[in-house]
Order: structure tokens, then sequence, then C-alpha cells
């Protein structure tokens, strides 16, 4: 995408200056302006100053509301900070991740923050990343771990890493909706969970199940009995077009497999390692809900129904990093005239008096139907009060000014007692061996209380065939909700997946011990030596070895996410998304706020049109053109977004992605998951 100030979209400036990047994934780094953003002056190439809609942050639910309310009309301005897409989501080269460790650690305490009123009428925009990041702790053994610049390149770290379930809500919304030609996916190779007795298969089909060894005969049964009941619930509510029965909506989860016979074991494996659930339903925090049956069922049957869908485990990977997936959302809310300002010098959110509209923006009909949309279709109108407005502040600039305002929690500035705070703990690893080898992109599970665990922790491997890291080498990251022992537990994590590696100790040599004769005869020149005896004395090469870790370079960091206690009118606070399996909370925010702003009466995300649909027909005018009857043309091919790390990597118009090149390809032939909406 172009960018002015990061401008692109509909907002493109004649004469403006756009970076692109053919022979590799890592674009080329932008220039850091002296003195900081807001004491920039900068010229403002911005002819539209008003919009339905301004976003600030573009992580996963502030571009997914992009795009939707794009596709319905609205005129959207996208604004960031940073010079790249994603937010906390943001994908890093192993340099630009180390320096952005180093920048965590800085001072940021002196910066200004504007109090918020009871009236919350004013927020400030944090610039950067000043605070997603504390307690950073990096573990290089012996000398630094030092790679070319070559190799940098190959690196595609994500801050916030992420598996889509196959069948899960935010793949089938990226099917259905058409934005899943900007990404590439590929499906991940096993599932595992670690157990006291060590790693073991998460069973995957029938045959896979009664195959395993860390299960006894009865609890293999038991198992079999009980995921066939749950299937055979699905295939009634789906002949019936109902949910599944659940009897009792207020009895737990646990409560529920204890009811069907599963051993403590078994309730395990069910709890964490199909349905994922993160919390410890055996020991909760107090003031946490325990998950109910009708939750529990849910989050079982959507993993049940991803398994086999694309691949034999139910998980797929996004190419060259979670980013990707913003990044792509914003592609779409690009084609459909939406505005992007990356770098942008956007200080303040100031809530003001409406301005009394002109007599033909008073009007239901908007000013242009979006392109998928048939003739005469009108935009909706937003919802709320017409009495107020926001304006955006941008420093050295004129301000913008939106009926509606989305910002991400994690760039507004909340005071103390108005933030909700929902750490994660995480450490990103970089190793030769892979977990299960031969293959290389492995999930883990490990249960509460395996390590002294308040929470599970789940572990992701990456390798060089979803471009996340050069080959030989592999991609590690760990994750947990933060506690107090949830760094003590992801170092026993890490160490008892990639043991210490204690050199071969050199072999005892034998010293001998020698005695000199006396010279004979009176001559002057001695015989030789004798030897008389030998000793088992060591030589001084086999001085003790230290240890080191069985990996190569790894980091330690606690990631902060904060969430608004407050509902605002006309604003919307984005939630972020620490964990790593799917982003199906952040979807469904998206839906509801979009109908929060459109009404429940607009569509979200509607689905594209199939290509068998278009009817293609002779041009009048000119037989040698041809016009399709549909109201769209869907693209034709499935293209490869560029990475989107830390810099600014654009192409020049957004609506055409560009092929990745072989530089970063992996040597072996990727299998990649083409998303289809017409999938069983």
């Amino acid at each position: 995408m172009s960018s002015v100030e990061g401008v692109s979209g509909a907002g493109v400036v004649e004469g403006a200056t756009t970076t692109t990047t053919t022979e590799s994934k890592s674009p080329v780094e932008v220039p850091k302006v002296p003195g900081g953003l807001c004491g920039t002056r900068m010229v403002d190439d911005l002819d539209v100053r008003d919009y339905d809609v301004a976003i600030v942050g573009t992580s996963l639910a502030e571009s997914v509301l992009a795009a939707a309310l794009a596709r319905v009309g609205l005129s959207v301005i996208h604004l960031d900070t940073n010079s790249y897409y994603g937010s906390e989501l943001a994908t890093y080269s192993l340099y630009q991740f180390r320096d952005l460790l180093k920048e965590q650690s800085a001072d940021h305490s002196k910066e200004e923050i504007f109090a918020v009123g009871a009236s919350y009428d004013r927020f400030t925009i944090k610039q950067g990343h000043t605070d997603y990041l504390s307690d950073v702790k990096i573990v290089s053994p012996g000398d630094d771990f030092i790679v070319s610049e070559k190799e940098n390149r190959f690196y595609n770290i994500d801050l916030s890493p992420h598996l889509l379930l196959s069948n899960g809500r935010t793949v089938s919304t990226l099917a259905s909706s058409g934005v899943s030609r900007y990404i590439e996916f590929k499906a991940l190779d096993k599932c595992l969970l670690l157990s006291p007795r060590g790693l073991w298969e998460v069973p995957d089909s029938r045959s896979a199940l009664f195959s395993n060894s860390h299960l006894d005969l009865v609890e293999k049964r038991l198992l079999m009995k009980f995921l066939q009941e749950i299937q055979k619930e699905l295939t009634e509510a789906n002949t019936t077009k109902s949910s599944p029965e659940t009897t009792q909506r207020n009895q737990t989860f646990v409560d529920y497999l204890v009811e069907h016979k599963l051993t403590p074991k078994l309730i395990n494996f069910v709890l964490y390692s199909i349905s994922l659930l993160v919390e410890n339903q055996n020991n909760l925090p107090s003031g946490a809900t325990p998950t109910t049956v009708e939750q529990g069922k849910k989050a079982l049957i959507t993993y049940l129904k991803s398994v086999g869908k694309y691949n034999s485990t139910p998980f797929l990977v996004p190419m060259y990093g979670a980013s990707e997936i913003p990044q792509a959302y914003c592609r779409e809310c690009a084609v459909y005239k939406g505005t992007y300002m990356l770098r942008s010098s956007v200080c303040e959110l100031h809530r003001i008096p409406a301005a009394p509209l002109a007599a033909a923006d008073n009007s239901t009909t908007g000013p242009t139907a979006p392109p998928d949309s048939p003739e005469g279709t009108q935009k909706p109108i937003i919802q709320g009060s017409k009495d107020f407005s926001w304006e955006i502040k941008r420093s050295g600039l004129a301000p913008l000014t939106a009926k509606w305002a989305i910002a991400s929690n994690s760039t507004l500035h909340f005071a103390p007692s108005q933030e909700r705070i929902n750490d994660v703990d995480r450490c990103v690893c970089i190793t030769v061996h892979s977990l299960q080898p031969p293959h290389r992109s492995v999930f883990v599970v490990v249960p509460p209380m395996t390590f002294n665990n308040p929470h599970s922790i789940h572990v992701l491997q990456l390798g060089n065939d979803t471009s996340h890291c050069p080959e030989g080498k592999y991609l590690i990251h760990l994750i947990t909700p933060y506690s107090a022992h949830s760094r003590s537990a992801l170092q026993t994590t890490l160490d008892t997946l990639f043991p210490a590696v204690t050199p071969t100790p050199v072999p005892p040599v034998e010293k001998p011990i020698v005695q000199e004769s006396a010279p004979q005869g009176g001559s002057e020149q001695a015989t030789p030596p004798a030897v008389t005896a030998t000793s088992t004395e060591t030589a001084s090469a086999t001085a003790t070895a230290s240890t080191t870790p069985g990996y190569l370079w790894a980091a330690f960091f606690t990631l902060h996410e904060r969430g608004f206690l407050a509902s605002i009118p006309q604003l919307s606070i984005a939630p972020g998304s620490a964990t790593i399996p799917d982003f199906t909370g952040v979807v469904e925010y998206a839906e509801n706020e979009f109908r929060r702003i459109c009404g429940q009466e607009s569509e979200f995300l509607p689905s594209m049109p199939d290509p068998s649909d278009y009817i293609w027909e002779p041009d009048p005018q000119d037989p040698a053109k041809d016009t399709a009857t549909t109201s769209s043309q869907e693209p034709s091919t499935t293209t490869t977004t560029p990475a989107t790390q830390p810099t600014t990597e654009t192409t020049s118009e957004p609506s055409q992605a560009t092929s990745t090149s072989a530089a970063t390809t992996p040597t072996e032939p990727t299998t990649t998951a083409q998303l289809q909406h017409n999938n069983p």
C-alpha cells in the first residue's frame, strides 16, 4: 500500500513516495525522525478531513471493523503511529525483535498523559509501542547469538503468535468474505501433550487413539464412547438446524465430564488439549467463573469439526506471521476506498459538539455504494447521538473529525482505576532441534500444575516450511497467563523440552612416570630415560566441562494487554488477543461493534459471489468487450501478501498483492490450505 505520512488507499496523494520489496520478505528500514513524531512538523496531504469512522491502531479487531465498515459504504480513515501494520500482532525480523526488547527496557514514565474525566471525553494516544512489554530477560549461551543480515531477514517473529482452527469463526469469516485471497496458510503438522511421562501425540483418528501407548484400554474405550456421543449430538443438531442440546446450562464442564465417567487423565486431556481451556478448572482463582457445559461443548465441537478439514490436525498456521491477517483486512478496506496513514502524528481523541449537517449530508443515501453492492444500495446510518462527534488531533497538522471513533486498548492511555490488566508471560526461543522430528510445525499443550503452573502453557514450534525462520532452525513460542509462578514454569518447560547439553568429556590420559639412569663409565652422555611406572593422572585437557542449554537464544518477557471497563457512546475500544489458539473472540467482538455502529439490519462482511454465478454477456456498444451481470468480480487468483515487519513495506496499489520472492521460499514445496467457504 502507498503511504504518505503513511497515507494509502483512497487518500493517496499524487507524487507520494512508495516503497516496494520484491526480493525478500524483510522490508527496507524507514529512517527515524529526530525528535519523535509529536515534535515534527509534517505537510498535510489529506483533501478530506471529515469521515464517518476514524480508527486508531491496526491490530486484528480494528482491521476487521475497517474492512466491514468500508464495504457497506462508510468513509473510513485508519491511522497508526507505527510504521507497520499489526500493532501488538506485529511480526519482526530477529534484529528488529532484539531492538524492540531493548526499547522496552527504557523508562517511559515521563510521557505526557492527559487525565480522563468522568465524562470520558478526552483520550491521549500512545506514540509507538511504549509499554507492550516488561521484565525482559535474554538468555544467550556462550557468545551472543549473531546471524548474518541475509539470515536475519528469514526470521519472522510474532509478538503474539496465533493458530487458527480450520473450522473456527476466524477462518470461516476469511473464506466467506474473500479476504483469504490475500493470505497463505499451512496446516500444522502435529499436536502434542506434555505429561510427566513425556510428550505424547493428541489422537486425531480412531486408529491413532487405540495405538496410543499413554492410555490403557479402558481409557481408550471411555474416550471413544464420549467423543461418539458428542458427534451424535452434533449430527442431530445439523439435521434439525439447532444447537446441541444442553440439559443443565448451569452445570460446569468438569462435572459434565465426570458424569461420563472419564478418568482424571482423560478429563485433563479433554479440557486442555481438545477444548483448549487455559484456566485450571479444578482450582479457579477467586472471582473466576468456571466453564459451563455449553461453553465447553462449543469449544469441543469446533475442535472436532476442524480435524481433517485441511489436514489431520485441526490448526492452520499463517505463512510469514500472524500480522498477515490484520494486514489482509487492511488491504480489503483500502480496496473499498479506505484511507490509511502509517507513522501518523495522531496524539489525542477529543469529543466535540457535532457540526450542523448540510442538507445533502442529512440524507440516508451514502455518497457511493460499495463496489460489490447492488445498484442503488444505501450506506447505513451511523447509530448514536447526533449531538457530538470525535476530533482526532494530530501534532503539527490540522485535526480530523469523525462521527464514530475506534481505538485499540493498546493505543489509549488509561488511569489505573479505569483499566483491566490481563498480562501474559512469553518466551521466544531459537533452536536447531525439533520437538518431534521430522515435523517442523508442532503445537504442545502443558496442562496446569505439570510444572507448578497455575494455567495451561501453550508451546508453538515453527520452522522454515511456514517461512518463520531459516532452514535448519526452529522458532519456539511459549505463552501462559501471568502469575507469580508463570516465569519459572516457562523456564522449567523450556528446559524440559530442550534439556541442557553436556559436552562429551575427554577420556583420562595415562601420563608415564619416568626415572633417569645415572651416567656410567665416566661417560658424559646420559642414557635414555627408563620407564619405571605409570600413573592415571589426568591430563589438563580433561578439565571439567560446563553444561549449556539445548537452545541457541531465548528471550523471556511479560506482554501487557489492557481493557477499558466503561462503555462510551460512539467510541469502540477494541480488545487484544494474546493467547495462541484462534481469534474467535476478536471476530465476534468486531461483528457486535459493527452492529452497534451500523444497526442490526446491516450485513457484516457478506459472502463474496461464487465465480460460477457470473454470466458474461457481450457489450452491445462494443462487441469486443464483455461485461458481467453480477455486481462484483471476485479476484481470480490467490496471492501472497508481503510480510508485515515493523517497517513500511508497501505496494503502490492495495488491491494488488505481490507474489513472494524466491529468496524466502522454503527449500521444499509448501503445502498450503486454500480456504473455501463451501467446504463442509
